[in-house]
């Protein structure tokens, strides 16, 4: 089992580099505030900043000594006395004020309370024991009963010499002006992904997906109230199985969904599509590929559509050998041609597995099997997306490939937005080329497709071993090819043991992705084995 991670205990600080040197500087400069507001929302390390610099502060209490001076960040070696002794909770001149256990229920106090505060002041009224600096942590102020927040204000009116006050904050804005005037500021941006990633991998000891991902960010159920906020038009576009709730929750209440989130129908496409039916949701795709059939289908009737044919650009690795792809690197695949995007959709659009999910959700989308949904590699990604009619009739939607096309179609549907996007030039691209797609370069297309005409929870496996395969390559622990070859395994073991049923909640969808999750990295060792 591993140690506790904790502010108190932790000698790393993800994302806030910036934060870290305003502080440095201002300790090696002399000018040190004697109290400082620590803001921004929770859990992105601002009390794990306030530990960093207290630590420092009490293990180099002169800011003039050639080891401030020359310190390039507020890091302490966790052997320090300083680090030792905070660790164990019994370093003298450093006190934490926060919400205290109650002796009689064994619960927390919900607020920091006035006799709590007096402690802290009583601290500050000593002389510190071992000279130089008194430091105290506030965390949260935002805890603090009225009572308490006016007797901290003493505090910071009157100072003691040598006195360091950092208080945390995650709504500073709503603090007391008075205290927010007699500190100074300092305001930590959310993490950014792999910050992220990197945090809790070092409190799993393991890479984090994207469900925890977003637990560790704002909260699954924070998403979810987000969803459901008063709106006329709502966006889906959080990426991985977390995305399924929150935007479930949006159609139950009848809203317009622009959907940008694949799993949402290649997990529970079915589900999703008879709720928004039942509830009179408007779903309007905003992937480029699905919104030009969008388009293109308001040129006849349902019942002319012959079939409807999706564009691929054919990623980085189009015209490259078998032999080549097996020894592609992550640095290779991520090089898109045409389009700017995420990481793992970056890496499905090298494999193509991109084009198989959307494959599924064209499936859900239009209702059509898959036999009536056709794939063309179109290296110039200029045509999207067509609709072929019974009359012989092709219609197809055009545009440079720029996200802000389809985005813009759906802000403004059934109007037309005049947006910022830049405008196709024919002639300067001159020329357009159509090629089918390679399945035996490239078989994850066809994994996708079997899984889509397999049904049931077939294509909820397949997404969930994409994304633990994906997370390897990028790690660099399988091959490009181990991607589609973890997947057939995941798809073939989760039959056997019966994980294919219809999902026909979102919890089920979930226990799905998540059982698919845990066996997709049970079978690592052998596809890592088999690319050796």
């Amino acid at each position: 089992m591993s140690e506790e991670i904790s502010p108190r205990t932790t000698n790393v600080l993800f994302g806030h580099a910036a934060a870290e040197q305003a502080l440095l500087g201002a300790y090696k400069n002399g000018r040190i505030a004697h109290a400082w507001l620590i803001g921004g929302p929770p859990g992105i390390g601002k009390a794990t900043l306030s530990y960093r610099f207290a630590r420092f502060v009490l293990a180099h209490r002169d800011p003039a000594t050639p080891d401030v001076q020359n310190a390039n960040s507020l890091a302490v070696d966790a052997n320090h006395p300083v680090a030792r002794r905070m660790a164990a909770q019994g370093q003298p001149d450093f006190f934490v004020l926060e919400r205290v256990v109650n002796e009689q229920t064994g619960k927390l106090y919900t607020q920091i309370r006035v006799e709590d505060v007096r402690k802290l002041v009583a601290f500050f009224g000593a002389t510190a024991r071992e000279g130089g600096w008194r430091v105290a942590i506030v965390d949260a102020v935002d805890d603090l009963a009225r009572e308490g927040a006016n007797a901290l204000l003493k505090v910071l009116e009157e100072p003691p010499q040598r006195a360091l006050l950092l208080l945390v904050s995650h709504s500073p804005g709503r603090e007391l002006p008075t205290i927010r005037s007699r500190c100074r500021r300092l305001l930590l941006r959310p993490l950014q992904e792999g910050d992220v990633r990197s945090a809790l991998a070092l409190a799993t000891e393991r890479d984090a997906d994207d469900t925890e991902l977003a637990q560790a960010a704002a909260g699954a159920d924070a998403l979810v109230e987000a969803a459901v906020r008063p709106a006329d038009w709502i966006m889906a576009s959080i990426a991985g199985a977390i995305g399924l709730k929150p935007t479930l929750a949006a159609i139950e209440r009848g809203m317009t969904v622009a959907l940008a989130n694949k799993e949402c129908l290649v997990c529970a496409g079915g589900l999703f599509m008879r709720r928004a039916a039942a509830t009179g949701a408007r779903v309007l795709p905003v992937d480029s590929e699905h919104n030009a059939i969008f388009q293109a289908l308001c040129s006849g009737p349902r019942e002319g559509v012959r079939r409807i044919v999706l564009t691929a650009s054919g990623g980085p690795f189009r015209t490259w050998s078998m032999d080549q792809i097996r020894v592609a690197t992550p640095q290779q695949a991520l090089k898109h041609p045409n389009w700017l995007m995420g990481p793992k959709v970056t890496i499905d659009s090298a494999t193509l597995m991109n084009k198989g999910l959307e494959l599924i959700e064209a499936h859900h989308l239009f209702a059509l099997p898959s036999s009536r949904i056709g794939v063309l590699v179109h290296p110039q990604s200029v045509i999207h997306g067509m609709v072929e009619y019974i009359d012989g009739s092709v219609v197809a939607q055009l545009g440079a490939p720029d996200m802000r096309i389809p985005i813009a179609h759906c802000l403004a549907w059934p109007e037309r937005l005049d947006g910022p996007a830049p405008r196709l030039d024919l002639a300067k691209v001159a020329q357009l080329t159509f090629e089918e797609p390679d399945l035996t370069r490239f078989p994850a297309l066809g994994l996708a497709r079997q899984a889509m005409e397999t049904g049931g929870a077939a294509t909820t496996v397949l997404n969930a071993a994409d994304e633990i395969a994906v997370a390897e390559f990028i790690a660099g622990r399988i091959p490009l090819l181990g991607i589609p070859a973890l997947v057939a395994e995941t798809l073939s073991a989760a039959a056997g043991r019966g994980l294919l049923k219809e999902p026909d909640t979102i919890e089920a969808a979930l226990a799905v992705d998540h059982e698919s999750r845990d066996l997709a990295r049970s079978l690592l060792p052998e596809i890592a084995a088999k690319a050796s």
